[in-house]
C-alpha cells in the first residue's frame, strides 16, 4: 500500500544530450503533482551538459559520474532516489504536466499492481529543441485518444516463453519501489547495444515478476 501522497523520484538519464536535458528536467520540475523528487544523472558527458544541471542548485539531486553506460546510470539513479514509485525519462524526452499525478492515480487505484507503462506521442528532436513545451503538450493533448487503463498479468506467458507484443521505451515505464528493488542493479553494459538490453531486460523482468496496466500517453 502506498501512502496517502507517497513520493515519486522521477531519474533523468544523460549522455551529451545538453541540447534536450533543459527541457526535460523543466518538465519533470513542473509535474502538478507536488510530491516530486528529481534525480539527474550525467553519465560522463562531454557537452554542456554539467552546466546546465548546475544550473538547477537543489531543485534537483545530481550526480556527475565517469561514463558507464546507461544502465549504470540508472543505477546510479536509483540508488539515490527515495520514491515509493519510480519513473524513467530519457534526457531527450518529455514528461506531460500531469504525468505523475496520472501515475500516482493508478498505483492508488489497483493496490495489486506494480508496474504502469503507458505510450508516448512521436516527436523529431528539433520539435522539441525550437518549439515551445506548452506547444508540445497541448498537440500531445489534442492527439491523444481516451484508453482506459488495463491491468495486465504476463506472468504466466513468461514462463512459458511468450514475450508482450508491446515496447514501451524508457521514459514510458514506472514502478513501485518494492519492484524496482528487485529489477535493480541492472547489468551494466556500455554502447548501443547495452541501452537495447537495458530496456528489454526493465520491462521483461517487471513484467514477469509481478502484475500491472497500461495506459494512455502521459
Amino acid at each position: 500500500m502506498f501512502s496517502k501522497s507517497p513520493l515519486v523520484s522521477v531519474l533523468i538519464n544523460n549522455y551529451n544530450y545538453g541540447q534536450f536535458l533543459d527541457a526535460a528536467i523543466a518538465s519533470a520540475l513542473n509535474q502538478t503533482y507536488p510530491h516530486t523528487q528529481v534525480i539527474v544523472v550525467d553519465d560522463g558527458s562531454t557537452d554542456r551538459s554539467p552546466q546546465i544541471i548546475a544550473s538547477y542548485g537543489d531543485r534537483i539531486i545530481s550526480i556527475l559520474k565517469e561514463n558507464g553506460g546507461q544502465a549504470s546510470a540508472l543505477n546510479a539513479g536509483f540508488a539515490a532516489s527515495q520514491g515509493e514509485i519510480i519513473c524513467l525519462l530519457d534526457a531527450d524526452d518529455l514528461f506531460l504536466p500531469n504525468k505523475v499525478s496520472e501515475i500516482v492515480d493508478l498505483f492508488q487505484a489497483q493496490s495489486h499492481i506494480n508496474w504502469v507503462f503507458h505510450e508516448s506521442m512521436a516527436s523529431q528532436s528539433t520539435e522539441i529543441i525550437d518549439t515551445e513545451a506548452s506547444i508540445l503538450f497541448e498537440r500531445a493533448t489534442q492527439q491523444s485518444a481516451h484508453h482506459p487503463s488495463q491491468t495486465m498479468d504476463f506472468r504466466d506467458n513468461i514462463l512459458k516463453a511468450q514475450i508482450p507484443d508491446f515496447t514501451p521505451s524508457t521514459s514510458n515505464l514506472c514502478f513501485s519501489r518494492a519492484l524496482a528493488e528487485k529489477i535493480f542493479p541492472l547489468p551494466e553494459v556500455k554502447g548501443f547495444s547495452g541501452a537495447a538490453i537495458n530496456d528489454f531486460y526493465i520491462k521483461y523482468i517487471a513484467v514477469g515478476l509481478e502484475t500491472g496496466c497500461t495506459s494512455k500517453k502521459t
